[in-house]
Order: C-alpha cells, then sequence, then structure tokens
C-alpha cells in the first residue's frame, strides 16, 4: 500500500518535472510524457483528473518562464530567437509580429519547435496576459487529447508509441 501510494506521487511530480522542462532542461517530448500519463492512468497508477490540470499547469509553467526569459532578453531566449532568424522560419504566416499570439496557439501542436513560441511572443511585445491566454486555450486542447490517445490505445501503449 505505501509503495503503490509513492509511486502515485512521485509519478505526478515526475510528470511535472518532465514537462516544465520539456525543451529547457530535459529533452523529453511532451508527447511522450502524456501519453505515458493517459498509459499510468488506465492501469491505474494516476487519476487522469489529476494528471491533466497537473500536466497543463506544468506546461503553461515552462512556458511562461520561456517568455519571461524573452521579455527580459536574456541570452538563451536570444540565441533561439536568432536561430528563428537565421531559419527564416519568422517569414512564414506563423510568425507574423504583428499577431505573436497566434504562433503561440498553433505552435503547441507541432513537435520540435513549440519552445519557439513563446520567445516569439516574448520578443514582439505580446501581453502577459495575451500569451497565457493563448498558451491555455492550445493546453487545454492539446493535453486531454494526448493523455486520453495514452488511455485509450493503453492494451497497444508500446506499439503506439
Amino acid at each position: 500500500m505505501l509503495t503503490s501510494f509513492v509511486v502515485q506521487k512521485l509519478s505526478y511530480a515526475g510528470m511535472f518535472v518532465l514537462l516544465a522542462g520539456a525543451g529547457i532542461i530535459a529533452p523529453v517530448p511532451e508527447e511522450l510524457t502524456l501519453l505515458t500519463a493517459g498509459y499510468l492512468s488506465a492501469i491505474g497508477v494516476m487519476m487522469i483528473t489529476r494528471a491533466v490540470p497537473i500536466a497543463i499547469l506544468a506546461l503553461l509553467t515552462g512556458d511562461t518562464f520561456l517568455f519571461a526569459l524573452a521579455k527580459l532578453g536574456a541570452p538563451y531566449a536570444k540565441k533561439i530567437h536568432a536561430r528563428l532568424i537565421e531559419s527564416g522560419l519568422h517569414n512564414t504566416w506563423i510568425f507574423d509580429p504583428k499577431r505573436p499570439l497566434r504562433a503561440v496557439f498553433l505552435l503547441r501542436f507541432v513537435t520540435g519547435i513549440r519552445l519557439i513560441s513563446p520567445i516569439f511572443a516574448g520578443f514582439n511585445d505580446a501581453s502577459w496576459v495575451g500569451f497565457l491566454a493563448a498558451d491555455l486555450a492550445a493546453l487545454v486542447i492539446f493535453v486531454p487529447v494526448m493523455t486520453w490517445l495514452g488511455w485509450h490505445f493503453s492494451a497497444h501503449f508500446l506499439p503506439f508509441v
């Protein structure tokens, strides 16, 4: 009983740390963590009603950290923003400097480049409230869908991943 309690609590904490640091310090894709949370919910280790809000909070925390780095002009954010400029992605319709929150919402659903969007929004003078609203709106769609996929395909989780 104690082991089950400890594993359950560590699962939530581990998920929070992995998701909050995804792309910043932990090279673990968010999708893999969310699919795993869905799987663990299906087998009874986690409760999906707790996992989803914790995951949303963790991702919002990580994105807000990146947004703050950009607003403060931190070297890490400047380096990522410079890569965006060098890649030419800043010339696409998603990265419109007049509508930086478009990138925040849309890139939440694109693996690999989503960490650029909070930095792009921060450098293009998006408001804190607007950033939080756009990010939260995307997370409210993204997190439950990915978690549900892990739960739904729990019987075939390893082949699915």
